[in-house]
């Protein structure tokens, strides 16, 4: 908003609060967005004010007589948030998980769990609700527990308002789109980068600030030189006392600084007596000093527990607090080691703050700091996440951390998250942060320019599935799983494409060409059915050779026998000109592996076109239908066929015969063959593949001829070019050996550079066009038991086999069939886009076919090979040819410029089906014998039995008719396949989690948890298919069923799911199979709660669990569990979980507090507890205990449920035994 507008929405308002301050100008904007109803997020730096906000959405509330909901991330925040709150508002109630004051109230704080579980079981509390506070909205990025701010987002009605307070993000925009695209309203970003009190950030080093950071921002690098050399002179005088050779942290393990010494260590008492020096010397306290563990906050503060930095009269208010607070414990309590520790710190205005303190402790603390009684606070970075309590100086005793895999330097967002509790507001004119320099050198340059200049980290999402949301979502109306998924922050880009590309648009106009396919169909129901027939035939042929190579192929010795030189094979590859969405399957044979360091292994390959195939156009309908197994080719919209004989007109503006246009894909004018002009073949050009500018240049007649663009200005005849890739010009016929060279790929050189046969290399041998390509092991579709003897590989490559990279890389595109530009979604799937094929004929000079005759000379790109090589390409083309012939004599392939129809997509095979019918089949029982492979003996078998079939069905399938029907056919199966991925890109599948979501369900199934209630959705045999597609049937081609497990439309949730949705605070499905096995029925109370804290205990004991001192009944409850787990981890990997059985057992039970939470729940003082698990320290005890609380109501809702009584008791009583003494102490914000 600009000033203006400020002031006009300010002037028409009755404001719901008025402050005593003046509002910064971000604060009043984003009060005016509140005013309105509007939601809003403010993202600031802490300290900036943005709880101004929050009171002021609680004032409307309180002014309309709705309720307002003020979620924090941590408990010790509501506390806080509550007392605030109420002394300011009156009317204000806490619910978090162990307390709930005045749950009536109009404005009620609490944990955003909280929260989520009232939209979950729809509590009459939402229906109230008109604004929702989120504060510290960064904490989505925690990975244990940010899904829960998602969830809860995507569950609030769309009536409520909400309110976002945030640290600065790079990418708060982003995220409030997806806000405002799931709530359907507009969430307005208010943000601002001014900090009301701007923060100096300095090294220090021997008691002495060296600046890196002026309060304007401005980085000095000086300031590190400085605080080097000052910590040098300190390394030199006690290197010297220590003898030469011997400086202080030289080559120590560890060492991040220039010199090889530490740029980091723990302070001594010295160092940090000095640093409380210079804090009170310059007035910097209080003061919050960070490190990153509990013990190093001790071992700090211990140090400092004489430091003497309260005078008498602070030091009797510290006593007399510290004692009213220990007045609410009981017997042992007030006399434990932890309080009376604390109290001395205290008394020298030295204090902790970790989760290891006991709760009241950690109160104690904050509210002394708050008073400006503690002078100097040791803390871990939780006091940075939430708790208000802003200090004169931040200093970090350390800049590296552990986070959980390694030690590394601090990131950006968490060095400003703790650097900006420096400075109070009002009270303070510069925030101080220090870097406190213990090691041998200060922190590296650029590791202190990141932390201190570095972008923050971005808003990610940490969405994921648990068995409670999958169940609870089962169990309401109005949102399923699929929805909650779809409607997440990690789905958010992409479903913002999808609304984007207009799919359904789309998948409407692929349904009407297919319907237009059908009637064309039923004109001919026999040849239609026979095509079908043979279609669905030939790819279950392609499936079981595909087995074959598969076998073979994956295996490494297999694999060097089954592709030895000479091999014959079927591939599927791209030849000169072909579009890039077109892939043909080519006869082959192999001529070496090619397995370059660097690049995923593949096969050279000589491969041979159809006969007739010289540049020209083929058959339309071949051409829709002659793709690869898999390969995506773009659908073309269908029309009524043209009769076999009649010509095609010209692709665009302009042209003659074969594809020769002008404009558009083809160019300005053309005639004959390939011959157009502008677009993709250039302007202009005469027969075979000729044309000027664009792909193929400007000019050009006869063979590839062309000019400008890749092959350059003017050539005339075979392949001759000018100008760009192909020279400058150059007419040649074959050498003397029949052989017609033809150019290496694009930017592959000459064969003389690359070896004796260029990958790449296209040319004519014998009146037949071919090439040598390299291929991935994805793309050999069969192998046959004909093997080419002449073929060796030393004959074609250099030494080694070495074609060179960049051979490869220029022949990958010819090769791989992947499309390589030209149009988007919706050209591709109506077939109105383009692509190019980009480096397929290279440098210049070839033959053409009016030159077939011995002699000749070559053109400037393509000089003259060594004799040797000719001489064994031609004799292997020549033995290839003779092993084809035969076969396409016997396929009936027509002489010069006519092909058959191939089979399509995944039907094909080879490039005839025919041919690959007169070859002979691979024997791996002869030839693999030693291998002894019974897989590979059956898949060979099959893979015969199913060609078998397909000549079978051949036999009947030869009229005129049948060639349309097949075309026909190869083009539904085509666009039934594209209406396929566009469904799944608009469905369920196509979310991130859904393969989850599917193993997830499979589980819940397999567990009793949920059972269908209908069966998979199959494809009749005589269903409409375009009606099918359409309506979003899975059913979409061959009449494949669904995944049965992947609709959950149809699950119904039984009573184990029911008992599962309660809980939320242990792993849902183990404790359910506890539940109802019984386990439980014979443990005392105590017992039970000792059980049960192994689902909640994140604490490493360190101490083997001593069966000799438990109950045989909760030892064998114990086992029991164990087993129930391992069998749950179990059922998740059979249904496609990667979590490892075992590994989950461990992650989800953990028994190291059992025996401290029996003795506490058998009355045992705490005092006494504390022994039984020496490494862990007292608060760590209580927040387990704590937490245990809400798993013994999460049991007592369960024993309800399924109606036990008898468990209800004892969860029941298992709660009121832990519920006691420090443990449940009231919170002194509350009291």
């Amino acid at each position: 908003m600009t000033a203006e507008e400020l002031d006009a929405a300010e002037a028409r308002r009755t404001p719901a609060l008025e402050f005593p301050f003046t509002l910064d100008t971000f604060q009043r904007e984003a009060v005016a967005h509140v005013d309105e109803g509007e939601s809003v997020f403010v993202a600031a730096h802490t300290s900036a004010g943005k709880t101004v906000v929050a009171e002021y959405a609680i004032a409307q509330c309180a002014r309309n007589c709705t309720r307002c909901i003020y979620t924090s991330p941590i408990k010790a925040l509501s506390n806080q948030k509550y007392r605030d709150f109420k002394d300011r508002f009156g009317d204000v109630g806490l619910v978090t998980g162990d307390i709930s004051v005045d749950p009536e109230a109009s404005c009620l704080v609490m944990t955003t769990e909280i929260l989520r579980s009232m939209l979950y079981r729809g509590s009459d509390v939402v229906r109230d609700i008109e604004w929702v506070i989120f504060d510290e909205v960064h904490y989505v990025n925690d990975s244990e527990r940010g899904v829960v701010w998602e969830e809860t987002i995507i569950l609030l009605p769309d009536h409520v308002g909400m309110v976002f307070l945030s640290a600065t993000t790079p990418n708060t925009v982003e995220f409030c789109e997806w806000i405002g695209r799931t709530k359907r309203r507009p969430v307005h970003v208010v943000t601002t980068s001014h900090r009301p009190v701007p923060l100096s950030h300095a090294l220090l080093a021997k008691n002495k600030a060296f600046p890196l950071l002026t309060p304007e921002g401005r980085f000095l690098p000086d300031g590190r030189t400085e605080a080097a050399a000052k910590l040098a002179g300190k390394v030199t005088r006690s290197s010297a006392m220590r003898g030469p050779g011997r400086a202080a942290g030289a080559g120590r393990a560890g060492g991040h600084g220039v010199r090889g010494g530490r740029s980091w260590a723990r302070g001594s008492r010295e160092q940090w007596m000095g640093v409380v020096q210079h804090l009170t010397k310059h007035e910097l306290t209080p003061a919050v000093v960070f490190l990153f563990s509990k013990q190093q906050c001790a071992e700090a503060a211990s140090m400092l527990s004489g430091a003497g930095l309260l005078n008498h009269a602070e030091q009797a208010q510290v006593r007399g607090f510290v004692d009213a607070a220990a007045s609410r414990l009981h017997g042992s309590d007030k006399r434990l080691g932890q309080l009376l520790w604390l109290r001395d710190l205290l008394s020298a205005g030295v204090a902790v703050h970790h989760g290891g303190l006991l709760p009241i402790l950690k109160e104690v603390v904050e509210l002394l700091f708050a008073r400006g009684l503690v002078r100097v606070l040791f803390a871990t970075e939780t006091f940075a996440m939430g708790v208000n309590m802003p200090a004169r100086t931040v200093v970090f005793g350390s800049v590296r951390k552990h986070d959980g895999r390694s030690m590394r330097y601090l990131l950006p967002g968490e060095y400003t998250q703790m650097a900006g509790r420096a400075g109070r507001r009002g009270l303070d004119s510069v925030g101080t942060v220090l870097l406190a320099c213990f090691g041998d050198e200060p922190p590296p340059l650029e590791d202190l320019r990141v932390m201190l200049k570095g972008t923050p980290a971005t808003l990610r999402s940490q969405f994921r599935l648990t068995y409670p949301m999958l169940l609870s979502l089962l169990r309401v109306e109005d949102m399923s799983v699929a929805d909650m998924m779809r409607q997440s922050y990690s789905e958010f880009a992409a479903q913002r494409a999808i609304a984007g590309g207009d799919l359904p648009a789309l998948i409407g106009r692929g349904v009407a060409g297919l319907r237009t396919l059908e009637a064309l169909l039923r004109e001919d129901r026999h040849s239609a059915s026979l095509a079908t027939a043979l279609y669905d035939a030939v790819t279950a042929a392609a499936a079981a050779d595909r087995k074959v190579v598969d076998i073979l192929l994956g295996d490494a010795a297999l694999r060097h026998q089954a592709l030895a030189p000479g091999r014959v094979a079927t591939v599927t590859a791209r030849l000169p000109g072909d579009p890039a969405d077109r892939t043909r399957v080519l006869p082959a044979v192999v001529l070496s592996l090619d397995t370059a360091e660097g690049a995923s292994w593949g096969v050279n390959v000589l491969v041979v076109a159809p006969r007739g195939w010289e540049g020209e156009a083929s058959d339309s309908q071949a051409s829709a239908s002659s793709a690869a197994p898999g390969t995506p080719v773009a659908a073309v919209a269908p029309t009524a066929p043209e009769p076999a004989a009649a010509k095609r007109k010209p692709a665009s503006g302009g042209g003659k015969g074969g594809f020769g246009g002008g404009g558009g894909l083809l160019g300005s004018g053309g005639k004959g063959g390939f011959g157009g002009g502008g677009g993709l073949l250039g302007s202009g050009g005469k027969g075979g593949f000729g044309g000027g500018g664009g792909l193929l240049g400007s000019g050009g007649k006869g063979g590839f001829g062309g000019g400008g663009g890749l092959l350059g200005s003017g050539g005339k005849g075979g392949f001759g070019g000018g100008g760009g890739g192909g020279g400058s010009g150059g007419h040649s016929g074959p050498s003397a050996s029949g052989v017609a060279p033809a150019p290496a790929a694009a930017g592959a050189g000459t064969g003389a550079e690359l070896g004796k046969v260029p990958v790449g290399w296209v040319g004519e041998v014998a009146r037949r066009w071919v090439a040598v390509l390299r291929v991935p092991d994805s793309a050999v579709l069969r192998l046959f038991g004909k093997v080419v003897r002449r073929v060796k590989p030393e004959d074609f490559f250099a030494e080694g086999g070495d074609t060179g990279a960049a051979a490869a890389a220029g022949a990958e595109g010819l090769s791989s069939g992947a499309p390589s530009g030209g149009g988007g979604l919706a050209d591709s799937l109506m077939g109105s886009g383009g692509g190019g094929v980009g480096g397929l004929l290279g440098m210049g000079g070839a033959s053409s076919k009016r030159g077939r005759k011995r002699g000749g000379r070559g053109g400037r790109g393509g000089g003259d090979a060594e004799a040797s090589p000719r001489d064994a390409l031609a004799a292997a083309v020549s033995q290839f040819l003779d092993v084809l012939a035969p076969a396409e004599d016997a396929a009936g392939v027509a002489a010069e410029g006519a092909t058959a129809p191939p089979p399509g997509d995944a039907a094909a095979v080879s490039y005839e089906p025919g041919v690959a019918a007169a070859l002979p089949d691979l024997d791996p029982t002869a030839e693999f014998s030693d291998a002894a492979n019974v897989d590979l003996f059956q898949a060979a078998g099959a893979a015969v039995a199913r060609w078998q079939a397909v000549q079978e069905l051949r036999g009947a399938a030869s009229s005129a008719s049948f060639s349309r029907a097949w075309s026909l056919v190869a083009r539904r199966a085509r666009l039934l396949r594209q209406l396929r991925l566009l469904r799944r890109r608009v469905s369920d599948e196509s979310l991130r989690l859904f393969p989850e979501l599917r193993s997830m369900s499979r589980v819940l199934q397999r567990l009793a948890y949920v059972r269908k209630v209908d069966g998979p959705v199959l494809a009749s045999d005589g269903a409409d298919l375009a009606t099918e597609a359409a309506a979003g049937s899975p059913a979409l081609e061959d009449g494949e069923p669904a995944e049965p497990d992947a609709d959950l439309s149809s699950l119904v949730v039984e009573l184990k799911g029911r008992v599962a949705c309660e809980v939320q605070s242990a792993h849902a499905l183990v404790l359910t199979e506890l539940i109802f096995e019984g386990v439980m029925a014979p443990l005392e109370p105590e017992e039970v709660a000792a059980l049960l804290s192994a689902f909640i205990c994140q604490e490493k004991a360190g101490e083997a669990l001593d069966s000799a001192t438990l109950s045989p009944s909760l030892e064998k409850a114990c086992a029991r569990a164990q087993e129930i787990a391992l069998a749950v981890g179990h059922a998740q990997q059979s249904c496609g979980l990667p979590a490892d059985a075992v590994t989950f057992v461990d992650q989800t039970l953990n028994f190291g507090l059992l025996q401290v939470v029996l003795e506490w729940a058998r009355g045992t003082p705490f005092a006494a507890i504390t022994p039984l698990a020496p490494r862990v320290q007292e608060g760590s005890i209580v927040r387990t205990i704590t937490r245990l609380d809400n798993t013994c109501r999460e049991v007592r809702a369960a024993a309800r449920i399924i109606g036990d009584p008898q468990l209800f008791k004892k969860a029941e009583a298992a709660s009121a035994a832990i519920k006691r003494d420090i443990v449940f102490a009231a919170s002194l914000y509350i009291a």
